[in-house]
């Protein structure tokens, strides 16, 4: 019975190809955990209007496509897209009757709900803003046709432009649009 030993240069010689292999693994799973924490910073960063428990999601934006307060320096601005439909072709509107069950997200945190917004109203009847003393985020949301719920008869529906972020309160979520920023700039130069 013959056996054949490897010998020593052809274990040798098989060394870099084991190293390349555990080199590219290592390389994957670094990729793969930066892809991980990159989608994790951009769920922080995202803003919803939303129903009660977070459904259904009535608008959606980033803090990253926002943009300082042109009067207001201490004013951070996220603008919604307008869709006159969504996905399914139902029309995107809401009835202003469900105000009150609307929720303001920021990463997935209710940092305002609108249940009281009758008592914020101002009074050219289109600008409404929650200026709780603990509230954790000021807000400020634009509706079109006042607050009366209906005209004529006709329901009223309701349309969110933007959310207005006092920015000393989101200070932390600023410096990572401000980094994220600084990174996509890097890339491309």
């Amino acid at each position: 019975m013959s056996s054949t030993k490897p010998t020593t240069a052809s274990i040798s010689d098989l060394a870099p190809f084991v190293a390349a292999v555990l080199k590219d693994k290592t390389v994957t799973d670094l990729t793969r955990e930066n892809e991980e924490l990159r989608q994790r910073e951009e769920e922080r960063l995202l803003v919803e209007i939303t129903g009660r428990g977070g459904t259904p999601v009535h608008y959606q934006a980033s803090l990253k496509d926002g943009h300082p307060h042109p009067w207001l320096s201490d004013r951070w601005i996220v603008n919604f897209e307008q869709k006159e439909e969504n996905e399914n072709g139902e029309d995107v509107d809401l009835p202003l009757s469900v105000v009150g069950n609307l929720e303001v997200r920021l990463g997935g945190i209710v940092v305002s709900d609108m249940r009281d917004l009758s008592n914020d109203i101002e009074d050219d009847g289109c600008t409404f803003s929650d200026h709780e003393e603990d509230s954790q985020i000021d807000l400020a949301d634009y509706i079109n046709d006042g607050f009366s719920v209906r005209f004529n008869q006709t329901p009223l529906h309701l349309i969110i432009n933007g959310v207005e972020f006092n920015k000393e309160k989101i200070g932390s979520l600023l410096s990572i649009v401000e980094r994220m920023r600084n990174s996509t700039t890097n890339h491309t130069n």
